[in-house]
């Protein structure tokens, strides 16, 4: 059986924590800027909306139209939703990886 020294253990275990902090730390970068492409991109959205419900209200048969802007609001709605319950989520886990470093003199993780 392989015996790991607790020094070379700790090394490692540091090392993966580092990657793994850095991961989460790109995700959440990654996220934020999706985030922010969505936010850019509202007023679209309600430009879309806007005209469709002009069309809408202009037509006799326009239940397409409405069951088209419903599954786009729809989808733009989960989009939004699930990005920012995402970054909640890589936050929390930044935050318990933090609470899970080994206090050393040289602390693992920074940030």
């Amino acid at each position: 059986m392989l015996r790991v020294e607790p020094r070379s253990f700790q090394f490692c275990r540091g090392t993966q924590l580092r990657n793994l902090y850095n991961m989460l730390c790109q995700c959440c970068l990654l996220l934020q800027s999706l985030q922010k492409a969505i936010t850019e991109h509202i007023s679209d959205v309600e430009y879309i909306n806007k005209t469709g419900e002009e069309l809408v209200s202009r037509s006799n048969d326009s239940e397409d139209l409405k069951s088209q802007l419903a599954s786009l609001n729809k989808r733009w709605n989960s989009v939004s939703l699930s990005i920012a319950n995402k970054l909640s989520q890589l936050a929390t886990g930044i935050e318990k990886l933090r609470e899970f470093e080994v206090s050393d003199e040289q602390p693992v993780l920074s940030g």
